[in-house]
């Protein structure tokens, strides 16, 4: 059995291989094309219709955690690209494929980077497939789910690009309280499945201390707390009534902390619930009311 340079044995090659064309031959049953690819620093992957005409339109869909990052077998893809619009699905910096360490503020910088190198135009690069993709759009929207939308909530406070509208759906907008409705997860719980099921060598970084500060409120990532910044967002909150992970209070009280802080803007706030969880049952029906 041969062995690669990484460490990894020729059959985990051929394995890796092998489920990389499954997952094209399914993307492309449903009408879509998807490569995975690189942006500089940033790894992701981007999904588009087989159609002819090229969107103008991408959206920036920033997945949950933990979990292992997107390789073309994101539950919402269909329904987006099938309504005209690109997908791109970022690994954060310091997670998966992209370059860094996992913190917080990398969080932030990937969904920047991303909104400034789609808008601006870049180069995508797939090297196993010696592809290289120009990409400029004239629309960027945001959809990020769960821990995600933590980060995309606050993406307007950073951004020198004005940031039209986010979608938050199922978010993890409120970490320090999370927990205290019975049967939600915990910070504890989280941190000791980074730990325990090996996902912290995925996001590297993950155990570091400055995440303790971060879930429990003690930095200045604080979704629920930084609302100032959104006067000129439109917000589209999505929530299943049926989440076990994040109770669904969460969404209701931040959606009160945005109308009473600007009362006269009320009307670019939305919240819909959904009779979903925290899964595909939600987003999916909360993608089409988005787009």
């Amino acid at each position: 059995m041969k062995s690669l340079e990484n460490g990894s044995s020729q059959s985990d090659f051929d394995m890796w291989q092998a489920e990389y064309q499954r997952i094209k031959e399914l993307v492309i049953r449903e009408n879509m094309r998807y490569s995975p690819c690189k942006i500089e620093g940033l790894a992701g992957g981007i999904y588009a219709s087989k159609g002819n005409k090229k969107s103008d339109t991408v959206v920036v869909y920033s997945i949950g955690a933990p979990i292992m990052p997107d390789f073309g077998n994101l539950p919402d893809a269909p329904i987006i690209t099938s309504m005209g619009a690109d997908v791109f699905v970022p690994d954060y910096y310091g997670y998966g494929r992209s370059d860094g360490r996992f913190t917080p503020s990398s969080c932030i910088r990937t969904l920047v980077d991303a909104h400034r190198f789609l808008l601006e135009g870049c180069t995508a690069r797939n090297t196993y497939d010696a592809q290289q993709t120009k990409l400029c759009y004239e629309k960027v929207l945001f959809i990020c789910r769960s821990f995600g939308a933590t980060f995309t909530a606050l993406l307007p406070r950073y951004s020198s690009i004005p940031v039209a509208s986010v979608a938050l759906v199922s978010p993890c907008i409120d970490n320090k309280s999370q927990g205290i409705v019975p049967g939600e997860e915990t910070n504890e719980l989280f941190l000791e499945s980074m730990e325990r099921d090996g996902f912290h060598h995925v996001y590297r970084g993950i155990l570091d201390p400055l995440w303790n500060d971060h879930l429990w409120g003690r930095d200045e990532y604080d979704a629920m707390e930084h609302v100032d910044f959104l006067a000129d967002t439109r917000v589209f909150i999505g929530h299943g009534k049926n989440d076990p992970v994040v109770h669904h209070s969460k969404s209701e009280l931040y959606y009160k902390r945005l109308t009473e802080r600007f009362p006269l803007e009320r009307n670019q706030f939305r919240l819909s619930q959904f009779d979903g969880g925290h899964g595909s049952d939600t987003t999916t029906p909360a993608s089409l009311s988005i787009l």
